[in-house]
Order: structure tokens, then sequence, then C-alpha cells
């Protein structure tokens, strides 16, 4: 699993934030660094736009869903287990599932969450 920073789980509970009330090519950096807390410099130390973080975001919530995913293939792992931690999963990611998949539905998540279940069949 990617290490982030402090200043970057801000920078991404305020893109999603944001998210949720307006669309992405709305989201200046200016306005995200303000509702992030952080200053803008601090977003290009790490990101050159928004879109870059909104991958990041995107990849690190296919990435903890992947260890979840594969939690089931080990046999000690009983499915209520797994269906509990998924759904617990989801829930404390609703506001990024709100912002990216019923706000403004991102292909791009839905495809890399595809991508992940075909390795699986």
């Amino acid at each position: 699993m990617t290490k982030i920073t402090s200043a970057q789980q801000a920078l991404h509970e305020g893109l999603i934030i944001l998210l949720n009330t307006k669309k992405i090519n709305q989201v200046s950096i200016k306005e995200l660094a303000q509702t992030s807390n952080v200053a803008r410099s601090a977003f290009y130390a790490y990101y050159d736009n928004v879109d870059s973080l909104l991958e990041e975001i995107e990849n690190t919530f296919i990435e903890n869903l992947n260890t979840l995913d594969q939690s089931i293939t080990d046999s000690a792992t009983n499915n209520f287990t797994y269906f509990y931690e998924v759904l617990n999963y989801v829930e404390e990611n609703n506001k990024l599932l709100l912002a990216l998949l019923i706000k403004d539905y991102d292909y791009r998540l839905v495809k890399k969450q595809l991508q992940l279940s075909k390795e699986y069949l």
C-alpha cells in the first residue's frame, strides 16, 4: 500500500468534499488548497494538476479494495468476514463513492474496478 503524507490526505479529503458539489473541471487548485487547509505549494509538491490528485485517490481506493479482495482467496477468511469488511470499506468511503459514482460518474474508476474484477475471474 502506498504511504501518503498528512498534506496528501488533507488534499484527498478536500477534493472529495469539493466533488460532492461540483465537477472535477470546476475545481481550482486555489479552492482545493483552501478547502484542504494546505498551501498551494504543498499541492504542487505532489501533483501536476487536480486530475492527477483524483487519479491517486482512485488508485488508492482500488488498491485498498484489492487488498480486501485478496483476502477472499485466503481459506482462513470466511465469506461473511469478507463481505462485512467490504461493506465497512464502502461505508468508510461513502463520500468518495457519492462524489465519483453518483454526483459525477467517474468512468475511469469503474474501468479500474472492472479490470481488477476480471483478474479474479
